[in-house]
């Protein structure tokens, strides 16, 4: 090609470039040697990396690549300083490679743009955006808050790199794609962490116990963010509403208790509200001229209700200070309305009461009396059509409206009605249906039942039916059943299956008597002839059908499991790993019980080199009476070989049963290992007859039904194969004298250890003894740490926690007895008599007495529970006194003299004359009894 004609093409394409540019780029001459050859090639380049990105921009409204235009820009500053070198090289004379240069540059300014563009694409955003993110997700407010502040301080570099991106365009489209969309991420968890930088001044401040209104200011600044954050379904949102609702609840708590009023409720319980006051006691309450017997507040703190050993005074104001704020409380009952409710009652149960409404409330008929007014309840049924009277038929007490506990006929409906009269206002409610019914026929869900298979035999004896199949000849005794009752579970035993199935409130039915029999008057099922029947069972008005198949193949073991699948013996050992525990199931999956003669015990062709079965004991098979249950059993083997070259295999014990078929395996082995890998400090598990004689197994000792826990030093091999415990003589053990004893030593020291291997732990007995928890140490005898464990002795004896009495009408004759039957349920005993309506503290199984001896260990009047169920109390080791009732009258009174000194068993009897209050107090054990509940009596007996 001619230089001529290579000018021109060169030119024109110079000129095309240039058009397709919105800024005026430096144009290449002629390449007419390698230096403009190196100088064009450059220049070329870097309008194409220019171009690249401010065209697309423009034009497209639109981005490059990221990898494209990095590319790009590479090549024109690889070629730019190619050029560099070129003109350097091979540019001639000083002037010449002066103007060569001033040539180059001219596209210097159009490289620096490029580079300035790739700057700000290369500034991190999408990994900061990316861990941001991630916190967000795993929702820690912390790592939230660091992620946040480095996105905004890439989004800060990111926004000054993009200033310096040369045209408008590319600037608003880099904006656009990455700062916009980055900027709103960051601030999607603004609410959040507002929320977090205040909880977190709070927190680490410890505002709440140095600056309680600072903390309330905080929390009072973002509680509209934090109710939004209750919409948000992240893990962070509800991260920081429960670290909100966690400081709110603590700040609450701080906060001091509030009075804002107070009112009667009734004639013996005030209502106190306000706010936290859950914060004060019994003692904080102060009512003229009365006693407060109890103070319980709501939940909330926002409500107390105070209640009163004594009635208030009618229409008369009273003082009444809580927290050394005064108010004025005045109890009136003036009955507008009274309604009686329709409602069900059980025909033999005591203590049963028609309940009504007065002015729309609950009606009792002790403010009632209180407050003047005289109460006649009365009843009319229809017989044959025709309305009788029969007031006293329902009624045992018609001014209380108890019922009758005898004599009521389920089924019977009746009309009630009562009527209030003081003066001459007499209220008169409508009559209201009542109905009578056997409830313990109402039971709507039969929850669950058990059977147990009673039949005679070699296998199994008395064993709880799992299966639903009979052999033929088998006797199957139905032994509990639960059931809902009143919205409560009762669960009958044998002894009241067998009543409920005589006075007809159980039925069992079977479908077909031929397969399966049912003796109502043995309560057993019989299974008669192979097949299939479906038996009923009726409670009530729930009903469970259970479906049985009877078969005729007698009971064989089908399965034996071992609670492990291998053991292994340590040579030389006494006692430990020799055994293993197993079930025992027969082929209908029901547990084998009792004897197993039938299961035969073979091994493997190799066991003799390391079990020799042939030696007498050296299998011991039996039931496992330390941990009773059906179809558990113990297997012990003795190592009986003496060859050392057969130890440290393995064997197998396969179980056969008598038809040879295999029905488990356990795979034996035995070890000379004997070295100690470790030693732990372990809790000795105890057998079912130590707990039940009150052996903890676990490190914690609850007094009211536990002794103590032992410990061992319990060594293991690398294998964790435990070794013989270790021997502990010479051993140092340090303790909390004042929380346990070790081994009968209450100095909390002992520092050597008599021969033996257990430490015993026990409540202390020291003067100073406290519950709580203590460190056990045990040192060896280099005096080197070998082990610390942590018990705790707890009381969770039970104590009287609420009373329910009998609602007594007022007194107006003289000769009336009061004494505990007086205000109790009670359950006649030939000893003490059981009383109802005590709450405890927490459930106990055994009865609850009162004390009716005089000169025993209890007062008489004394509460106690019954824990060996002799019908006595014994001692405090034995039982448990709950607290004692009083009998006295209230001050004021006229007469009732009789009262004066009496206790509650043998109780007083009221003349003519008595005038006033008699008190029934229950107080708790308290060192300085607390009172728990009281109840009052009005006595007004005429001349």
């Amino acid at each position: 090609m001619s230089k001529k004609k290579a000018i021109k093409i060169a030119t024109a394409s110079a000129i095309a470039l240039t058009g397709a540019v919105a800024v005026a780029q430096p144009q290449a001459d002629a390449a007419t040697n390698s230096v403009d050859k190196a100088i064009t090639k450059a220049t070329t380049q870097v309008n194409k990396a220019f171009n690249l990105y401010y065209n697309t921009a423009k034009k497209s409204n639109k981005l490059p690549s990221g990898s494209a235009i990095r590319k790009e820009v590479k090549l024109a500053e690889q070629y730019y300083a190619a050029a560099q070198k070129e003109i350097a090289k091979n540019g001639g004379s000083k002037t010449k490679k002066a103007a060569y240069t001033k040539k180059l540059e001219k596209s210097k300014t159009s490289l620096n743009r490029a580079k300035n563009y790739v700057a700000a694409i290369s500034v991190t955003l999408k990994s900061s955006r990316t861990a941001f993110e991630a916190a967000v997700e795993e929702g820690k407010q912390s790592k939230v808050l660091s992620s946040k502040k480095a996105l905004d301080a890439k989004i800060a570099t990111f926004e000054a790199a993009v200033k310096k991106v040369f045209g408008p365009d590319a600037r608003r489209v880099l904006t656009k794609v990455y700062t916009t969309p980055a900027k709103a991420e960051a601030a999607s968890v603004d609410t959040e962490l507002k929320v977090y930088a205040a909880y977190k001044e709070i927190e680490s401040k410890k505002l709440i116990t140095t600056d309680l209104k600072k903390a309330g200011e905080l929390i009072e600044s973002v509680k509209a963010e934090v109710e939004a954050l209750k919409a948000k379904d992240t893990t962070l949102a509800k991260n920081l509403v429960k670290a909100a609702e966690k400081n709110n609840k603590a700040y609450e708590a701080a906060l001091p208790p509030v009075v804002e009023a107070v009112s009667a409720t009734n004639s013996t319980k005030v209502t106190v509200t306000g706010t936290n006051l859950n914060k004060l006691k019994a003692d904080d309450v102060k009512v003229e001229g009365n006693t407060v017997s109890s103070y319980v507040a709501a939940a909330d703190g926002k409500s107390a209700t105070v209640t009163l050993e004594s009635a208030l005074i009618p229409d008369t104001a009273t003082k009444v200070t809580v927290a050394s704020k005064d108010f004025t409380v005045t109890y009136k009952l003036a009955a507008t309305t009274v309604a009686v409710d329709t409602a069900t009652y059980d025909d033999d149960t005591s203590n049963q009461f028609v309940s009504f409404k007065v002015n729309g409330s609950a009606g009792n008929v002790n403010d009632l009396l209180v407050n003047g007014y005289t109460v006649s309840f009365a009843a009319t049924k229809k017989v044959a059509g025709v309305t009788q009277d029969a007031t006293g038929e329902l009624f045992e007490n018609t001014t209380t409206g108890e019922l009758k506990t005898a004599g009521l006929t389920a089924g019977t409906e009746y009309k009630v009605q009562v009527t209030l009269s003081k003066g001459s206002d007499v209220i008169v409610s409508d009559q209201a249906e009542i109905t009578i019914q056997n409830k313990e026929l109402v039971a709507t869900t039969i929850n669950s039942y058990k059977l147990t298979n009673t039949t005679a035999g070699d296998l199994s004896n008395d064993f709880t039916q799992k299966s639903s199949t009979f052999v033929t000849g088998d006797t199957v005794d139905l032994t509990e059943l639960r059931a809902t009752q009143n919205g409560k579970e009762t669960i009958l035993d044998t002894t009241a299956i067998a009543a409920a199935l005589a006075d007809g409130k159980l039925e069992v039915k079977t479908s077909n008597a031929a397969v399966v029999s049912f003796d109502k008057t043995t309560g057993k099922f019989t299974a008669n002839t192979p097949g299939t029947a479906t038996l009923t069972l009726t409670y009530g008005s729930a009903t469970k059908t259970i479906s049985v198949t009877v078969a005729s193949a007698e009971r064989k073991v089908a399965k034996v499991t071992p609670k492990s699948s291998s053991l292994t013996i340590v040579d030389a050992a006494t006692d430990i790993n020799d055994s293993v525990k197993f079930n025992v199931y027969d082929q209908y999956g029901d547990p084998v019980v009792g004897a197993v003669e039938d299961t035969d015990l073979f091994l493997s062709s190799s066991v003799d080199a390391i079990v020799d079965d042939t030696v007498a004991g050296s299998f011991v098979i039996a039931a496992d009476t330390d941990y009773p249950e059906q179809g558990l059993y113990k297997l012990t083997v003795v190592h009986s070989v003496t060859d050392s070259s057969n130890y440290d295999k393995s064997t197998s014990v396969i179980f056969k049963n008598e038809d040879n078929v295999t029905v488990g395996a356990l795979s034996v082995k035995v070890t000379t290992n004997t070295t100690s890998a470790k030693k732990v400090l372990e809790i000795k598990a105890p057998t079912q007859a130590q707990i039940d004689a009150g052996q903890s197994a676990d490190a914690t000792i609850d007094k009211y039904e536990e002794t103590n826990v032992i410990y061992r030093l319990q060594p293991y091999t690398a294998e964790g194969v435990k070794l013989d415990p270790q021997d502990l003589t010479n051993y140092k053990v340090v303790f909390d004298k004042n929380v346990v004893a070790v081994n009968g030593d209450a100095t909390g020291e002992i520092a050597d250890l008599a021969a033996g291997t257990e430490l015993n732990i026990t409540a202390s007995a020291t003067a100073n003894k406290k519950l709580g928890s203590s460190d056990i140490a045990l040192y060896d005898a280099n005096d080197v740490l070998v082990g610390k464990v942590r018990v705790t002795v707890t009381d969770n004896k039970p104590e009287l926690s609420a009373v329910t009495f009998k609602s007594v009408p007022s007194i107006t004759t003289a000769g009336k007895k009061v004494d505990y039957k007086s205000v109790f349920t009670i359950t006649e005993s030939a000893s003490d008599d059981i009383v109802k309506g005590i709450t405890l503290t927490k459930s106990v199984s055994s009865v609850i007495r009162i004390e009716e001896q005089a000169g025993g260990t209890l007062n008489q009047g004394d509460l106690y529970i019954d824990k060996n169920g002799d019908g006595q109390y014994t001692d405090a080791t034995t039982d448990t006194k709950l607290g004692s009732v009083t009998l006295a009258a209230a001050s004021g009174a006229t007469g009732l003299t009789a009262f004066t000194g009496a206790n509650i068993i043998t109780g007083a009897a009221t003349v003519a004359g008595d005038e006033g209050t008699l008190i029934i107090t229950v107080k708790n054990n308290d060192t300085t009894p607390k009172v728990v509940s009281s109840t009052s009596i009005t006595v007004k007996v005429p001349e």
